[in-house]
């Protein structure tokens, strides 16, 4: 599937702002199920410094930061993204499934975080909910 994300954050301050450093989390990063075209990024008002790094998720984050007074603060980024289906795993017979430890070890392993982190919670979601008297009760 294609998609144009376009997303904008707006502030608006109740008094005029004289300093502002900001942290954004709006890029989206290439995963092997998304493929990202490039992001166009319009901050309003225009930043004096401007760099992007990645954390230790491997999320694109943009710092920016302006140092004129301003009332109104605008971020706007538009991608252009491509998606394709996950793979899919069957589903475990029984908790405590050998396939469920055997893609929990993968995952930390191979360091394919997100993949696997889907796929994982898929496995996990499509087991049987527990009886309520197996839950602890409120008080024990």
């Amino acid at each position: 599937m294609n998609y144009t994300l376009r997303h904008t954050t707006r502030y608006h301050y109740s008094a005029p702002v004289t300093l502002c450093h900001s942290e954004a989390r709006v890029l989206p990063r290439k995963t092997p199920h998304q493929h990202c075209g490039a992001s166009e990024l319009q901050i309003s008002p225009t930043p004096q410094v401007q760099m992007e790094r990645r954390d230790v998720f491997g999320n694109r984050v943009l710092y920016f930061a302006m140092e004129e007074v301003h009332q109104t603060l605008d971020v706007t980024v538009v991608t252009q993204l491509s998606t394709h289906p996950l793979s899919s795993y069957p589903p475990p017979q029984r908790r405590g499934n050998k396939s469920l430890s055997s893609l929990a070890r993968t995952t930390v392993l191979t360091f394919n975080f997100t993949a696997s982190t889907h796929r994982l919670f898929a496995v996990m979601m499509s087991w049987p909910p527990l009886p309520t008297a197996a839950l602890p009760q409120a008080g024990q």
